[in-house]
């Protein structure tokens, strides 16, 4: 092979191995960043009482857990 082709492609694995490496660290970075968020109930009859808003579509399975156990 020329040397030319040779460093192609060190260069495109370099370029790849630096993309990658810069994704995780950026992955990892906001994943230890993001906020803990404490919810305020820990079962359905507390968040009833919050009086948080919430939506549930018919028919999905949080509907059905809800029907289920009411």
């Amino acid at each position: 092979m020329s040397r030319g082709v040779v460093r192609g492609v060190a260069g495109l694995w370099l370029l790849a191995a630096f993309t990658l490496g810069s994704v995780y660290r950026s992955n990892l970075k906001a994943m230890l960043i993001i906020p803990k968020v404490n919810l305020p109930f820990d079962s359905l009859e507390e968040l009833a009482d919050s009086g948080i808003t919430t939506a549930v579509f018919k028919g999905s399975a949080i509907h059905h857990q809800i029907l289920r156990y009411s």
